[in-house]
């Protein structure tokens, strides 16, 4: 006996077409928000590139008393955290995701998964905080 052929190139009903609107309106306004984000700053910080020139990317030194603006101090550090954060992070997140798929017991695969899932959840600035604020009294 033959299965019956169910047709998936059905036109998609009118919820469908209100969710894909949706959707589509949610990340043209993601992405208008953060244009919006990127022309703010850029005018915000116009006088101090306009002020420094070339050095406002290749001085490390700020002084707003002397006007003297330079932001290769951020720049390194924000390069440095974050490439230590991948460096640290990275071998942790495929040790994990490997020991979740191939080595643990099946009656413990759906626990960490939910435990991860919830750490995924939690922004880092949480965590930031919880450290500051928790963690470094008691390390200390």
């Amino acid at each position: 006996m033959a299965l019956p052929q169910i047709d998936l190139r059905q036109r998609s009903g009118g919820a469908d077409s209100a969710f894909r609107g949706l959707t589509l309106a949610a990340g043209l306004l993601v992405l208008v928000i953060l244009g919006l984000i990127a022309v703010t700053m850029s005018s915000k910080s116009m006088p101090a590139v306009r002020h420094m020139g070339a050095n406002f990317f290749t001085n490390k030194r700020w002084s707003v008393p002397d006007t003297v603006y330079g932001a290769l101090g951020f720049i390194f550090g924000t390069l440095l955290t974050a490439t230590i954060a991948v460096v640290l992070a990275v071998p942790v997140a495929i040790g994990i995701a490997l020991f979740v798929t191939q080595v643990a017991p099946a009656w413990l695969r759906k626990p960490l998964v939910y435990t991860v899932d919830l750490l995924a959840v939690i922004p880092s600035v949480v965590f930031g905080l919880w450290g500051i604020s928790f963690l470094a009294p008691k390390m200390v």
